[in-house]
């Protein structure tokens, strides 16, 4: 489905100003028609398709990072005793955050 968005979306942004206008007009109508022309169930589909794109965009950011660091020649290392003492300060902060909140 992503690459079916994603040949339309650049089909779309071949489109003049005016007609992406038309497009949107008919995309907002067809929603209107599908969701019983409620504001409210509107604004929420858009909301969920804005959150849907906002956590693909951070998703490919986050999986370009990793293979980048995943091909660095010269990695950083850390030692065993080195994530044990950091999990360990993560476990109490996360200890005395509950405890406050309880």
């Amino acid at each position: 489905m992503t690459t079916n968005v994603e040949t339309l979306e650049a089909e779309a942004l071949q489109l003049s100003p005016q007609e992406r206008s038309e497009l949107i007009y008919r995309l907002v109508t067809s929603l209107e028609t599908e969701l019983g022309n409620s504001p409210g169930a509107i604004a929420s589909a858009v909301k969920h398709a804005r959150d849907v794109i906002e956590h693909d965009q951070w998703f490919r950011v986050q999986v370009s990072q990793a293979l980048l660091e995943a091909d660095d020649p010269n990695p950083s290392w850390a030692t065993h005793d080195d994530a044990q003492e950091n999990w360990s300060r993560k476990r109490a902060e996360l200890v005395k955050r509950a405890e406050s909140t309880a």
